[in-house]
């Protein structure tokens, strides 16, 4: 394990540039005398903060989470040599590393903690005091800086062993030792309770054992959500047990201790009383629990609730807190996705709102609430992204025989369901994928992403071409 402790002072050969992103209009910024589009935007738009790859030959971007300050911590994978201003770490041979960097609201990196280990699932969270909380899962080996660990769960789906992990990092950057159990708990999301407890949401594919339980699906994957101490001991640890294929797949935090759960399913299932009928494809509920894992509420996700034929319909929600203690849903009706809506309930699950949005094409893949009641979106888009009334084509048109994703897109939704602004960050040959957005503590939307090929620019900051094969990027805007 490594600490790299930069200057604020930015990398010598990224090139600063200008781009505005002016109320439907398209930037252009020369860089080494080409002509380069670059983002669009339509409304009125936001101005960019900062904008930083992470430079390592192949990097990845897991999560992204607020930091008291002001800041962001992000969490994710290199592979060769990550290399910050004058300082420089070396990934293992033929795999990638993990890291964990710590950034301020200006953008520049506090420090960076790297892990001699590959983490298939990898999710961090920060106290109030400042402190870093990262959780996840890690195939064979790992060094966290204290020697090697050697995994002894179950093989994973590569017939590796993997273990999980919890792991602190003081507000400076100094590490504690890592508290690992032998089980395949490779969690999706990661909250901490109000006593700094970690919450954690998972698949449960297969048996486990832990804190004495054994803990087996009742279909063919159950949900499970765990509440641990930092020491590891388990405070609780509850499954869906549904008979078919259902997933916890969103969490946020109650102030009371307990947390609210997003779940998605594919049979009926009941939860302490909470009864859950099949719906589509798949339905969505949300379960609210207090701090014992006991269940308080529980509702059906249900984005029509004046149309009551949702058969052919699959709902995906997403969960982020809201002003006030309340908790924000967003949902998206699928596949079409013709009909999205944000949904707030109250501490004692009393729906309090239902807006419609409208049309986002495709979905996003990133959901946060600002502190104003606003909410943000983020994601990818191929040939054009459509939000409400606004919309935009790609700044690539030329190369759409390529099936990936082109250019990233980030909107802000009023308070009475309107997209406020909506805009892009592409260029020409450079093709990006936004895969999570926070917002700051105070109130910047700040997105994760990975590009290939091709150079782009936001704002003053260039982010030079990925070689090999995807480089990832964080990017942050004004309110």
């Amino acid at each position: 394990m490594n600490i790299l402790a930069p200057s604020p002072a930015k990398l010598a050969a990224l090139s600063l540039l200008t781009l505005s992103l002016g109320c439907s209009s398209r930037a252009v910024v020369g860089v080494d005398d080409e002509v380069l589009p670059g983002g669009e935007c339509q409304g009125p738009c936001p101005a960019p903060l900062y904008a930083d790859a992470i430079f390592a030959p192949t990097s990845s971007l897991l999560d992204i989470e607020p930091t008291p300050e002001g800041g962001v911590v992000v969490a994710g994978h290199f592979a060769g040599k990550l290399q910050l201003a004058d300082s420089a770490v070396q990934s293992q041979p033929d795999t990638a590393d993990m890291f964990v960097m710590k950034r301020s609201a200006a953008g520049d990196v506090e420090w960076v903690r790297s892990v001699a280990g590959y983490a298939p699932s990898l999710q961090v969270a920060a106290r109030p005091d400042g402190t870093i909380v990262v959780a996840g899962c890690f195939q064979d080996t790992a060094d966290f800086g204290t020697g090697p660990i050697t995994a002894g769960g179950p093989p994973d789906y590569f017939e590796a062993p993997v273990d999980f992990f919890l792991w602190t990092i003081a507000a400076d950057g100094t590490p504690s030792a890592p508290v690992t159990l032998p089980a395949e708990l490779c969690i999706a999301e990661l909250a901490l309770a109000s006593n700094g407890d970690a919450i954690l949401a998972a698949t449960l594919p297969q048996a486990i054992q832990l804190g004495g339980q054994i803990l087996a699906p009742v279909g063919s994957t159950d949900g499970l959500v765990v509440r641990m101490t930092t020491s590891g001991d388990i405070v609780f640890a509850r499954q869906t047990s549904a008979p078919g294929d259902d997933a916890f797949v969103d969490l946020a935090p109650r102030p009371d201790g307990g947390v609210v759960i997003a779940v998605a399913y594919s049979e009926a299932f009941t939860f302490e009383g909470n009864v859950f009928p099949k719906v589509g494809p798949t339905g969505g509920a949300i379960l609210a629990l207090d701090e014992k894992g006991s269940a308080l509420w529980g509702h059906r996700i249900d984005p029509t609730p004046d149309d009551a034929d949702d058969s052919e319909s699959s709902f995906a929600p997403s969960l982020a807190l809201a002003p006030d203690n309340r908790v924000a849903v967003w949902i998206e009706r699928q596949p079409d996705a013709v009909e999205n809506a944000l949904q707030v309930f109250d501490s004692i699950g009393t729906l309090t709102s239902h807006t419609s949005v409208g049309a986002v094409s495709p979905p996003p893949t990133g959901f946060a609430m600002g502190s104003d009641g606003a909410a943000y979106i983020a994601g990818s888009f191929r040939k054009s992204v459509i939000a409400g009334d606004l919309s935009i084509d790609t700044a690539d048109p030329d190369d759409l025989d390529d099936p990936g994703d082109h250019d990233g897109y980030l909107a802000r939704i009023g308070t009475k369901g309107q997209v406020e602004w909506l805009l892009s960050m592409g260029a020409p040959v450079s093709h990006q994928q936004l895969m999570g957005l926070t917002v700051t503590t105070l109130g910047a939307p700040v997105v994760r992403g990975e590009y290939y090929k091709g150079a782009f620019a936001i704002g003053d900051d260039l982010l030079p071409a990925a070689v090999n094969p995807s480089r990832a990027f964080v990017a942050a805007f004004t309110p």
